[in-house]
């Protein structure tokens, strides 16, 4: 949401405007800001017009309402009349000096991820992929996001739709990763020498050999995560 706002304003560009009381409150930015003695000099310095500026903190400082700030809960400290309002740490932009820093949109994750259905399936031309599924940040795009998102809702995704995938696809693919291992071996011990066919019969065996690292990658994951779910819980540590 924030990110939108600011890309509305003129230039793409906001500013986050503080003061001495908060300055050791947050990790430095990457870029440094501007840094004045008054308000006035801080609009100066960023280019910005000063009438219009300190009418902008003025009514923000106005509207503060006292209370006990407090950075580790939602504390009392509010606005009144001002639209959207401040509903908790707000205090007056007062003691000076002054910090100005430039705020510019940007993309923090995938917001144009793969189309899903309900099980995490990617869809191709509106037809559910057999083998096919995501969860996370890759299907956050028109699946979920849409407009705006909640603190922790990039967890979320990967937890409620991880598990949903994992539940659906763990089968198909611990079957493929078996049948992968069990056909790489049969082939590697039916591959004639190099007596026989020469130079082929070491590439033939490259080829299985990695068949067979692929199907175990595969098959190492999914069997882990079987075994462990089938186990007593209290030998689950073992396993």
């Amino acid at each position: 949401m924030w990110g939108r706002l600011v890309a509305q304003q003129p230039g793409q560009i906001a500013y986050s405007i503080i003061d001495a009381k908060a300055v050791g409150r947050f990790m430095p930015p990457l870029f440094p800001g501007a840094k004045a003695a008054s308000l006035p000099e801080l609009a100066r310095q960023l280019a910005l017009d000063e009438s219009r500026f300190m009418q902008t903190l003025d009514a923000y400082n106005a509207a503060c309402r006292p209370g006990h700030f407090d950075p580790t809960r939602l504390d009392d400290c509010h606005t009144e009349g001002l639209t959207p309002a401040k509903t908790h740490w707000a205090r007056s932009i007062n003691t000076p000096p002054f910090f100005g820093y430039a705020l510019r949109p940007g993309v923090t994750f995938t917001y144009l991820g793969l189309k899903t259905d309900e099980t995490a399936a990617v869809r191709f031309g509106g037809e559910r992929s057999p083998n096919l599924f995501v969860a996370g940040e890759m299907m956050a795009g028109g699946n979920v996001l849409g407009k705006g998102y909640t603190a922790g809702v990039g967890m979320s995704i990967g937890t409620a739709f991880g598990r949903i995938a994992d539940r659906v696809g763990r089968k198909d693919a611990m079957v493929y990763a078996l049948v992968l291992m069990g056909a790489s071996t049969l082939l590697i011990g039916l591959t004639p020498s190099y007596d026989s066919i020469g130079v082929v019969a070491p590439v033939l065996l490259i080829v299985f050999r990695l068949m067979q690292g692929i199907s175990f990658g595969a098959e190492f994951g999914t069997a882990s995560t079987w075994v462990v779910e089938q186990a007593a819980h209290s030998k689950r540590r073992a396993f």
